[in-house]
C-alpha cells in the first residue's frame, strides 16, 4: 500500500522540518511512508507565503504538495472551513493563491459546524471554491461530537454521496461514528470509498471516542474496504509522528 505523509502528524513543526522528517518515516502497520503526495496541514506553524512555496518546491522536486483545511497563511482564522467560507473572503483568498503557488493538484476542507450553515450550504461554497481554485476541491466528512459537526450522522453521509461533490473519507471519524451510534453502514462506506468523488482517503487509528490520530499497528475493522476504494483518491496516514501511541 503507498501510504503518502499529512505533515499534520508532525504537529508543531514547520512544513521545513516536517517534511525532512517525513522521508524516513513508517508506521507499524503501513510500513515505509511515501512522499510522493505531502499534505500541509493547520497543525505545522507559520503563515506559507510564495517565497516559501518556492523554495520547499526547489528543495523537494520529489514531491505534490497540497493544502488542507485552515491551513497556515496570512490572516488564518481557527474556525475557517466550508460552513464559515463567507465570513473570511481574504483568508480563502490567500489559500486559492497559495493553491496556486504550490501547483497543488487538489484542496480539501472541513464540513464545519452545523451553526454555521446547512448542508446545501457547503456544497454550494465547495462547488464555488472549487471553480475557483480550478482543481478538484473536497468535503472532510466528520462524527458525532458536542462541537455539532456537519457530515456526522450516515444520513449526511449519504447525503453526501447524492451532492455530487468531491469529498474526503477520513476512516478515523468513520470510527468514532460507528462507536458513537453502534451502527456500521458497510454499503454506503464501500460507495464512498469506490466514487471517482472520493479523492482523498484519511487514515490515523483511534478507540471510537475522540480523533487521536494514533498510529495503526494494527488492522482495523475497515481495513478490507481499502480493496474497493478508488484507485485514483489520493492515501494519507495522520498517525501521530512526534508523541506516538499505537492502535
Amino acid at each position: 500500500m503507498n501510504c503518502n505523509v499529512s505533515l499534520g502528524a508532525w504537529r508543531g513543526l514547520r512544513v521545513k522540518t516536517a517534511i525532512s522528517a517525513a522521508r524516513n518515516s513508517s508506521e507499524p502497520l503501513l510500513g515505509a511512508l511515501s512522499v510522493e503526495h505531502v499534505q500541509i496541514c493547520p497543525q505545522n506553524p507559520g503563515n506559507l507565503s510564495h517565497e516559501d512555496a518556492e523554495d520547499l518546491m526547489a528543495e523537494n522536486p520529489d514531491v505534490s504538495f497540497r493544502l488542507h483545511a485552515n491551513v497556515h497563511v496570512e490572516g488564518w482564522p481557527v474556525d475557517a472551513d466550508a460552513s464559515t467560507f463567507d465570513r473570511y473572503p481574504d483568508y480563502f483568498n490567500r489559500v486559492v493563491d497559495m493553491a496556486g503557488a504550490f501547483r497543488s493538484p487538489a484542496y480539501t476542507w472541513h464540513a464545519g459546524h452545523r451553526k454555521n450553515a446547512t448542508l446545501e450550504e457547503i456544497f454550494e461554497n465547495t462547488r464555488s471554491l472549487e471553480e475557483r481554485m480550478g482543481i478538484p476541491v473536497g468535503i472532510e466528512g466528520m462524527y458525532p461530537s458536542r462541537a455539532d459537526y456537519l457530515i456526522s450522522t450516515w444520513d449526511e453521509y449519504e447525503a453526501l454521496f447524492r451532492s455530487g461533490v468531491k469529498y474526503a473519507i477520513d476512516l478515523s471519524h468513520i470510527n468514532i461514528l460507528v462507536h458513537r451510534t453502534g451502527e456500521r453502514n458497510d454499503r454506503l462506506l464501500k460507495r464512498l470509498l469506490s466514487s471517482d468523488r472520493c479523492i482523498e482517503i484519511h487514515l490515523s487509528g483511534n478507540a471510537g471516542d475522540a480523533d487521536t490520530h494514533g498510529q495503526l499497528a494494527n488492522e482495523p475493522w475497515w481495513w478490507e474496504m481499502l480493496l474497493c476504494a478508488n484507485p485514483q483518491a489520493t492515501m494519507f496516514t495522520e498517525g501521530g509522528q512526534t508523541r506516538p501511541f499505537f492502535f
